[in-house]
């Protein structure tokens, strides 16, 4: 008898040692955003913005910028990730000023290719190489610590207090869509399974949003549900209608690039504000977006225009309260002329563009 019992104790236990490594999305009451009503709609930048602020990153024109891919932010310290040079920029947020650029491109130890995406823990700077599904693991000096080689390919990444969670691009039966590991990309836990598979293109969006408070946000690419991290779990928060311009449930990605889509309202960025939320999205050739309070019931949509400077309102990454940006002096020298700005930017510089929303 008692070896019965011992053995069922063991077939309980082992069993419960196996649901760790799955976890289920929890019940939520999911808030309804409809948007409708937007097509050719405009939005004035200062009713959205209240304030811009500019960063000149062609001050040394011996190291050029050649492609902004991701941005993250360790105590006051913003770092830059150029994915074509593979060369991570520092700038101090409290001068505005560029502290030093450090380029890692090998494939030697904590050195990388193509990395895509970075985020920041407790003094230490994950950087995703998607060719080498690879993690290297600097601290905030820029000096390497360790790295760990993934068995899927990831799009992005967001660390957390209990560890990475990850963007898998490829799911399958064994690795789901979204992946957690412990900071040394162990002990993973499948969180979540996309509803669809990616299709021809995407739009290039991070899937992973931090707010100023420290919580993570995650939508997915083509779909139109937000989930909040909470209590280990990815949890729907926000559900996003478009209306007649939503994608149907048919919809085959496989056989169409969303990026060509004219007929339907295609997801991009997402923002997390204290009292707002800001989600953009592509429909015949322009990019709207769509600013709604946290409650949901004030809501404006449509394309967010400067009409006297032209200075474009393109954000893709957030940092606390503060949507980043970037474009090349070029675009932004109507602005910068106006004296709000740079007075040494010229037009072949480029500019990070920091814009501080003005909530509803």
């Amino acid at each position: 008898m008692k070896s019965i019992l011992f053995i069922g104790f063991l077939f309980v236990f082992f069993c419960s040692s196996c649901n760790k490594k799955k976890a289920t999305i929890q019940p939520a009451k999911i808030i309804r955003i409809t948007v409708d009503d937007f097509v050719d709609k405009e939005i004035d930048l200062q009713k959205v913005v209240r304030k811009i602020e500019t960063i000149d990153l062609s001050e040394d024109s011996t190291f050029l910028l050649a492609h902004l891919k991701d941005v993250t932010l360790m105590d006051s310290l913003l770092f830059l990730l150029d994915d074509v040079s593979a060369t991570i920029w520092t700038i101090n947020m409290n001068t505005k000023k560029i502290v030093y650029r450090v380029c890692r491109k090998g494939n030697g130890p904590q050195e990388f290719i193509h990395p895509i995406a970075m985020s920041a823990w407790n003094g230490r700077l994950y950087i995703l190489d998607m060719p080498m599904r690879k993690v290297v693991v600097l601290d905030g000096n820029m000096s390497p610590l360790y790295d760990f080689i993934l068995p899927f390919t990831a799009l992005d990444l967001a660390a957390t207090s209990s560890g990475l969670l990850f963007y898998n691009m490829t799911p399958n039966e064994e690795y789901g869509s979204i992946i957690q590991t412990d900071f040394w990309g162990t002990d993973r836990t499948n969180l979540y399974q996309a509803k669809k598979e990616l299709g021809l293109s995407t739009s290039g969006q991070k899937i992973f949003v931090k707010e100023a408070g420290g919580n993570i946000y995650a939508m997915f690419p083509e779909e139109y549900d937000i989930f909040i991290w909470k209590n280990e779990s990815f949890n729907p928060l926000y559900h996003i209608d478009y209306m007649e311009a939503s994608l149907p449930d048919d919809y085959d990605r496989k056989r169409h690039s969303v990026m060509e889509e004219e007929d339907y309202a295609i997801p991009t960025n997402l923002f997390v504000l204290p009292e707002m939320l800001v989600n953009s999205f592509l429909y015949k050739e322009k990019r709207y977006y769509t600013f709604t309070s946290q409650n949901g019931e004030k809501q404006i949509t449509g394309v967010v225009r400067d009409k006297e400077t032209d200075l474009p309102f393109y954000p893709q990454w957030q940092i606390d309260n503060c949507l980043i940006g970037w474009c090349s002096g070029e675009d932004a020298i109507k602005y910068l002329t106006k004296g709000k700005g740079l007075h040494t930017a010229s037009e072949d510089s480029d500019i990070l563009l920091l814009f501080y929303p003005e909530f509803l």
